[in-house]
């Protein structure tokens, strides 16, 4: 890529679908279409029409959190579909919880309105994901960076529903915290933090070993990492939806 290179609009979607997206799940053999969303609010959905994942074409409300969180999200709807019912009127059961969370890693916590939706953890899963798929993800919000985008307009208590096409998922950072730059930034930072949380357990760890008390070193590091909470928690939300918080 040009490293001065705009793009239009539809150029961008065209180069990230062509080169880039399906590149961060294809190991699970899900695959996005980058389409116009039914409704506003909805940013990745499942068309039960096609049995089709889609992502919104709005790539000012992409971000890290939601490349990896909806895609899984939309997936566990395509596996469950006609076969156990996992999602009733915006409600996600506990099917859809044990599902979403073996495949993604993370924990998920109840809301009264939504169910088993809200992510409490991200989990080890997904800060390794981020090492390995980390130079997609910078391309993409390089590409979204050079883009000329739309001015955006900002919906008030709009919740993610079900559109006519199936299931969606409403946006993440509704406070405008989203933006191409503050993605990647937020993921890079995430990954610096967590490295020198590691570094930071293991070093502990090899004190231990050379103290006096050795036999229980083990133990002591253990407790101490599972103490750490950093980055790998933390998710907000904010007026009814969802806001994943680096």
């Amino acid at each position: 890529m040009e490293k001065n290179k705009k793009f239009t609009i539809e150029q961008a979607i065209d180069e990230i679908q062509k080169y880039l997206l399906n590149r961060l799940h294809r190991e699970r053999e899900i695959y996005l279409t980058i389409q116009k969303p039914p409704k506003p609010s909805v940013l990745a959905w499942f068309d039960t029409r096609d049995n089709q994942l889609y992502i919104t074409d709005n790539l000012a409300q992409w971000s890290v959190e939601l490349l990896y969180v909806l895609p899984l999200h939309e997936e566990i709807h395509k596996v469950c579909f006609g076969i156990i019912e996992d999602y009733a009127n915006g409600y996600h059961n506990v099917s859809f919880r044990k599902l979403f969370e073996t495949m993604s890693g993370m924990t998920t916590y109840h809301d009264e309105q939504v169910g088993w939706q809200f992510i409490e953890k991200v989990g080890d899963k997904y800060i390794e994901w981020l090492k390995e798929k980390r130079h997609i993800l910078n391309e993409i919000f390089d590409i979204i960076d050079k883009t000329d985008l739309p001015p955006q307009e900002k919906e008030e208590g709009e919740e993610g529903e079900e559109g006519e096409n199936g299931d969606g998922e409403n946006g993440a950072n509704s406070d405008g915290e989203n933006s191409e730059n503050k993605a990647r930034s937020k993921m890079n930072k995430a990954l610096e933090q967590n490295q020198d949380s590691d570094n930071s357990q293991s070093e502990k760890g090899e004190e231990g070993e050379k103290g006096e008390e050795g036999d229980k070193s083990q133990s002591e590091t253990k407790g101490a990492k599972s103490e750490y909470q950093g980055q790998r928690e933390n998710v907000e939300v904010k007026g009814g939806k969802k806001k994943f918080k680096l």
